[in-house]
């Protein structure tokens, strides 16, 4: 809690910023179709049943629960784009509530990155609001079961580096958190025969 300056700051404050450190979700970006610099994604949670979301929390943490997560792995953590990661996250929490109740409204995805005009840091580049639910949620869903898989290539030092393996996942949980249909821009995907490949 303390760095260059202790943390001084009314007590509802710093019980917000040791709850965002835990109950924050954070991604690796590695986008494909919005050529962006972004490289981390924060998902701030809209919790509106604090008791429920600290219970689906700790089930996801859990292990051995045999379910199937999106997220609850490194390589689970590196997606294409903000809203994917957001859809994710909200996927693996939704799974995890035993009630039909939800524990969260939505939440806001916060991507970070380096910027043109500042080199020295990580900088905000993009916030997208998604709500809790989608009515193409099952089709996020489907792309991210057979579609939203993460390899890792060499780089030219040899160094290992994590991608999705299709962008497809991405492009449709940036087509339903911008309310456009879930296939739309589908084509700029495939207009080149490697991409269509």
């Amino acid at each position: 809690m303390s760095g260059a300056l202790d943390l001084q700051a009314p007590a509802e404050d710093v019980i917000l910023l040791l709850f965002l450190m835990v109950g924050c979700a954070i991604f690796l970006l590695r986008p494909r179709t919005y050529r962006e610099k972004a490289q981390y994604c924060v998902i701030v949670p809209d919790v509106i049943d604090l008791e429920l979301f600290a219970r689906a929390l700790h089930r996801i943490a859990a292990t051995g629960q045999g379910m199937q997560r999106f997220s609850n792995s490194y390589l689970g953590r590196v997606v294409g784009g903000a809203e994917e990661a957001a859809l994710r996250f909200l996927i693996d929490l939704q799974a995890e509530e035993i009630t039909s109740e939800r524990s969260v409204a939505g939440c806001l995805a916060v991507a970070m990155g380096k910027v043109a005009w500042d080199k020295n840091q990580i900088n905000r580049s993009l916030i997208a609001k998604l709500k809790g639910d989608y009515p193409e949620m099952g089709i996020f869903r489907a792309a991210n079961t057979y579609l939203g898989h993460t390899r890792v290539i060499k780089s030219k030092k040899g160094e290992g580096y994590a991608i999705p393996t299709s962008p497809v996942p991405e492009l449709v949980a940036a087509n339903l958190a911008a309310e456009r249909h879930w296939c739309a821009h589908f084509v700029e995907l495939v207009k080149d025969k490697k991409d269509f490949n």
